[in-house]
């Protein structure tokens, strides 16, 4: 192993060679189909010697965990953890060794290494003597898979006092993580929620036109029509639960004080003119 140290903040960086022959294509789609497999589930159920004990979720390559502990009183408080970690070909390895101990647990448990279960859809520690697995779970509210929402869909929407009927494409932005809706009068994006599986749009910055900036801004609608380019608010999709003729509409993602049903595309202060629709509202996509 070859061991570098970071000389500002002492992070170590361990370079560990090879077993050979390998094959750096056959290597890093092995480590990607851990990660894309994993990141179907919405979180992670953590068992410690069979035993339920919280729930847990992936983050930028952290396992988030939270469980409940004692204090020196003997109160139950709540504990949380991050813990960072690198993806392996077989499941991934914390960065550094982890010493978890909750409330009533008489003895902590040690763990570093986790290996991937297809079958089980679960996280297995290999460390000898450890028996600590992060189960998958899905939400059960849970909607759609990443890849449902891909492809073409006709949308439907309110455009001042006339209904219209376009064909739009969702394309891959970021896998599992955004989205591109393309086929409005500029391109959306729209993030993905891996725990419920629902599209999400938010006030975003879209293009320019005459040298100023366009933003979608999430929109009120009904009186006043109060707008905010804010990415803090704007809507969520809800699927009708069918296969055929599938439907998501597009409803108010609630951290507003006001009801988001659509968006407006605003200029420099002033609504877009620049051609093509900039109101939409009562959004849904169908196909």
């Amino acid at each position: 192993k070859i061991i570098l140290k970071g000389k500002k903040y002492d992070n170590k960086l361990v370079m560990t060679r090879l077993e050979e022959p390998t094959d750096p294509k056959t290597y890093y789609k092995s480590i990607l189909d851990k990660m894309v497999e994993s990141s179907l589930f919405g979180g992670f159920y953590l068992f410690v010697n069979d035993d339920t004990l919280c729930i847990a979720n992936i983050v930028d390559r952290t396992m988030r965990i939270s469980y409940e502990d004692r204090d020196e009183k003997g109160d139950t408080i709540v504990e949380s953890e991050s813990l960072a970690f690198i993806y392996t070909p077989t499941g991934f390895k914390l960065y550094e060794p982890f010493e978890y101990i909750a409330m009533d647990m008489k003895e902590s448990v040690t763990m570093e290494n986790f290996e991937w279960n297809s079958e089980k859809k679960s996280f297995v520690c290999t460390d000898a003597g450890v028996n600590v697995v992060f189960e998958g779970y899905v939400d059960p509210n849970f909607e759609l898979y990443y890849e449902d929402y891909l492809g073409e869909w006709t949308c439907k929407y309110t455009a001042g006092s006339t209904k219209k009927s376009v064909k739009v494409q969702v394309v891959e932005e970021v896998k599992n993580k955004s989205v591109r809706l393309k086929g409005l009068t500029f391109d959306i994006l729209m993030n993905y929620d891996a725990v419920l599986g629902r599209l999400i749009f938010y006030g975003q910055r879209v293009g320019t036109w005459n040298g100023v900036s366009v933003d979608a801004a999430s929109w009120q609608v009904t009186a006043p029509g109060n707008l905010n380019t804010s990415s803090n608010y704007g809507m969520v999709t809800s699927w009708n639960k069918k296969e055929s003729p599938m439907v998501l509409t597009w409803e108010d993602r609630g951290t507003w004080q006001y009801k988001v049903l659509g968006f407006i595309l605003w200029a420099n202060g002033g609504e877009y003119k620049g051609g093509g629709d900039s109101r939409f509202a009562y959004i849904s996509m169908e196909r």
